[in-house]
């Protein structure tokens, strides 16, 4: 409102059954129908034929026909709705200069308000609190998402008794405490530009998750593709494993979980080695292909208790068919060769619920594949952590680099849509949502998402997550240009607009910031 004005607003909405409602517009639509009717044969009887009538006759016949369309379509009731604004001035000349004001505001905004002359006694006991409606006969019809429309200074709250703290709701004020595993899906997206806030965001989640879930039943897991994750892994006693080809470390990528139960695991890992082998190869597999991979599979494990690699494409070379030699010949560099750093068993024993995998120092096509074994060591975590009752969380920065191209991306997918019947959240993090909106996998990871945070997103990135989610224009402003650590957040079906500033000078900063200078002195 323009100006300082002493006002009292006050809005009474009576609602009816959905059937009385739809019942009286029918009725009403009807007898409006009759008029409309009534007046083309009168005008006929001058001689003149007009399809349409009075302007506010045929609007009022519209608006039944689109109230009717509404709420049957989506349910809204209907209520008998009354806005008022009660206008106070020390003299009538003030009094009148107030509600010129308004009526001026109403005009530049497309509404139109009224006097209500003789009928102020009872306008002013309608406005007081008493929840009662004292005028009769100049009430609206209006819809379920009209009278929320009407409503300004309503906001929604995301509050779990048994929530972490996420930041302060920008439109309430009040704290965010959100419990992800109250959620159907508690795995979830963590998306802004560079510069928007996301390393901390995400360091937050993760410092919030270990404070408040520590233990023996908890195991935090971060893949970190930058090693931008060393601080805070160091800062809560963290086992960092580096996956390097000059390292010592080896991940085997014929390990099973036999603690699997629900899915036969060697399945599982044939259906792990028919990615793995296609991404390591680089192209796909034909159907020959596929078979003989799925039969040297079960092979393998029939004739060794702790395979590798290196036994399984022993196995392979074995086989008659031709595919088979050229397959055995193609693996030869990863077996025999300068790449044969997933060839040999694996040689970590962590006892560690705080795990952070490194994969800086290998090459992007390298560290595609790593990522993939990585994961595949992941889930066999993620079933023997079931088994023992154990909740994992697993955090993956950049995790565009695993919706690249197909056979990574169908992995990814299988395991994220897999982890949630075994106890585990998965929690992607990027800054690189384009790639995510191109990709199939990448786009059903979004739209199937209950938890997100959606920080500063470029234009176009913005209009289609907008698209995508349902996202309202008003809620939308807030991913425009937001300030950093800020933007919108989502729990099931509730979007707020939150703020979360972790102030500079404190020790929970130092260990979060994502600043090069900061982390090496740290």
């Amino acid at each position: 409102m323009q100006g300082d004005l002493e006002l009292i607003v006050s809005l009474h909405a009576q609602s009816s059954t959905k059937a009385d409602a739809m019942k009286k517009l029918r009725t009403k639509k009807t007898l409006m129908e009759s008029q409309k009717i009534g007046e083309q044969q009168k005008l006929a009887r001058t001689g003149i034929y007009l399809e349409k009538v009075g302007h506010v006759l045929e609007s009022n016949i519209d608006e039944a026909e689109e109230l009717l369309k509404t709420m049957t379509e989506t349910g809204d009731k209907l209520f008998q709705t009354v806005f008022l604004i009660g206008v106070f001035g020390q003299d009538e000349e003030e009094l009148k200069q107030a509600l010129d004001t308004i009526q001026q505001v109403a005009g530049s905004n497309d509404l139109m308000i009224d006097k209500l002359p003789y009928m102020q006694e009872a306008a002013f006991n309608s406005l007081l609190p008493f929840g009662c409606d004292f005028l009769e006969g100049v009430s609206r019809s209006l819809l379920t998402s009209n009278i929320a429309v009407n409503s300004p200074w309503t906001s929604v709250d995301l509050q779990d008794r048994s929530g972490k703290y996420y930041g302060i709701n920008q439109i309430s004020s009040n704290i965010i405490t959100i419990d992800r595993s109250l959620l159907n899906t508690p795995s979830g997206l963590i998306l802004g530009t560079s510069g928007a806030g996301k390393g901390m965001a995400t360091k937050h989640e993760i410092i919030t998750t270990q404070i408040k879930e520590s233990g023996e039943n908890t195991e935090i897991i971060i893949v970190d593709p930058e090693a931008e994750y060393s601080v805070i892994g160091r800062a809560f006693g963290g086992e960092m494993i580096d996956i390097a080809p000059d390292s010592q470390t080896y991940l085997n990528v014929l390990d099973l979980s036999e603690e699997n139960m629900d899915e036969d695991p060697v399945k599982v890992k044939s259906e792990f080695l028919l990615s793995f082998i296609g991404k390591l190869l680089d192209r796909k597999m034909d159907g020959r292909e596929k078979s003989i991979i799925d039969r040297v599979t079960r092979l393998t494990y029939q004739s060794f208790k702790e395979p590798s690699l290196e036994e399984w494409v022993f196995v392979l070379s074995q086989q008659p068919e031709e595919e088979a030699q050229n397959l055995a010949l193609d693996m030869e560099l990863y077996v025999e060769g300068s790449l044969d750093i997933f060839s040999h068993k694996t040689n970590i024993q962590t006892g560690s619920n705080f795990l952070i995998y490194n994969v800086k120092k290998l090459g992007d096509e390298l560290k595609q594949i790593a990522l993939m074994v990585v994961f595949d060591q992941i889930w066999n975590r993620v079933v023997r952590n079931q088994k023992l009752g154990k909740k994992t969380w697993i955090y993956f920065d950049e995790m565009q680099l695993l919706l690249l191209d197909k056979y990574a991306s169908d992995f990814f997918f299988k395991l994220w849509s897999r982890v949630r019947k075994y106890g585990a959240s998965l929690t992607g993090i990027t800054q690189n949502v384009e790639t995510l909106l191109l990709d199939p996998n990448g786009r059903r990871i979004i739209a199937n998402s209950e938890f997100m945070i959606l920080l500063k997103q470029a234009k176009n990135d913005r209009e289609e997550l907008v698209q995508l989610l349902g996202l309202s224009k008003e809620l939308e402003k807030y991913l425009v240009n937001p300030e950093k650590g800020a933007g919108l957040i989502k729990a099931g079906s509730v979007v707020v607009p939150f703020k979360n500033k972790i102030p500079q000078g404190t020790q929970l900063f130092d260990i979060m910031s994502t600043d090069p200078d900061k982390m090496a002195s740290n």
